[in-house]
């Protein structure tokens, strides 16, 4: 049965949550079960992944990570990566374990006889860490956005943009420092809903140009790098204008709704959930949709909910006026 209760009221631009209160400081610890690992060796792997990807891989420091789309021709996004350089020719690849499978298949297509290969490490596992709360039991300082430190065979990587959100990638499957985690994905796709920072599952897959996802704006296109799968069509709404869709923060009663869930403004749709985890006062989430149709008053989901929404902690030109 559809749950239509009220959902909680719009807030304002940057507030962490419907309640105003910070999901950061619900855990400490979850396991990331929807995160895959792959590793990715050989002399040529920089350059190769450098030109299939959003992004720019071949200058990327060592001990550094970047943000990258991996999109088609059309230029959706099939999935989005992680890039942590691990050494001069090897890196480790964070992608949704659902599309590990279709994405290896697909790149190593174009591999030919380039030195680069992809293999998954199916032993590894990922944690997320929302604050610096369990730092110091790993390391004395911290690693800034972006970095990332060795520790031993893991790494501790800061993916957060202008808010410190920590990831650990630890090869032999074992959480950092013998915690215990205490809260898992759901919990976790709750703080990225609040920092705006999108996934892409399969269920998404190939559904989003870039800039749908605000990826222009969370330093994941690179614009002067050179051609990459759907490069043309991506500059094209960044030269032109053309944009017409923006993720957007939301929120609903109940249950998290499912990534690719219809969002409608007064009974027509106008986009879909790009993912949805644990708020403070039911569902969290994000959503991509057609910003000139977003309506307060008349906004749902395909099953009845109201969806109220809220506009990303970062700048949006094309919504600021929203704000």
């Amino acid at each position: 049965m559809s749950d239509t209760s009220t959902a909680p009221d719009s807030t304002d631009r940057r507030e962490p949550d419907a309640t105003g209160s910070d999901p950061a400081s619900a855990f400490d610890l979850a396991r990331l079960d929807h995160l895959a690992v792959v590793s990715l060796e050989g002399r040529d792997a920089a350059a190769f992944l450098h030109n299939q990807v959003s992004n720019d891989v071949e200058n990327l420091a060592p001990a550094a990570s970047t943000l990258a789309a991996y999109c088609n021709p059309k230029g959706r996004v099939i999935t989005l990566l992680r890039v942590l350089r691990t050494g001069d020719t090897a890196f480790l690849l964070l992608m949704p374990r659902d599309l590990v499978e279709p994405v290896l298949r697909r790149l190593r297509m174009f591999v030919l006889r380039q030195k680069a290969v992809f293999e998954p490490l199916d032993g590894a596992a990922v944690f997320g860490m929302p604050n610096a709360s369990r730092i110091a039991e790993l390391t004395n300082a911290a690693p800034a956005a972006f970095d990332a430190i060795a520790l031993g065979d893991d790494w501790l990587l800061n993916g957060g943009i202008d808010i410190d959100r920590y990831l650990y990638v630890s090869l032999d499957g074992q959480p950092p420092a013998n915690g215990t985690p205490d809260a898992a994905d759901g919990d976790w796709f709750g703080i990225m809903a609040c920092d705006a920072t999108p996934q892409v599952f399969a269920a998404t897959s190939e559904a989003f140009l870039p800039q749908a996802l605000n990826l222009d704006r969370l330093q994941a296109i690179n614009f002067r790098k050179g051609c990459f799968p759907g490069q043309e069509i991506v500059a094209r709404l960044r030269y032109l204008g053309k944009l017409k869709q923006r993720m957007v923060c939301v929120a609903c009663t109940g249950e998290a709704p499912a990534p690719g869930t219809t969002v409608l403004a007064g009974g027509a749709k106008i986009g879909q959930l790009v993912l949805a985890g644990v708020g403070t006062a039911g569902a969290r989430g994000l959503a991509s949709v057609n910003f000139a149709q977003l309506d307060r008053e008349n906004l749902a989901l395909d099953d009845g909910r109201r969806l109220t929404y809220s506009l990303p902690r970062y700048e949006l030109p094309e919504l600021d006026a929203e704000a």
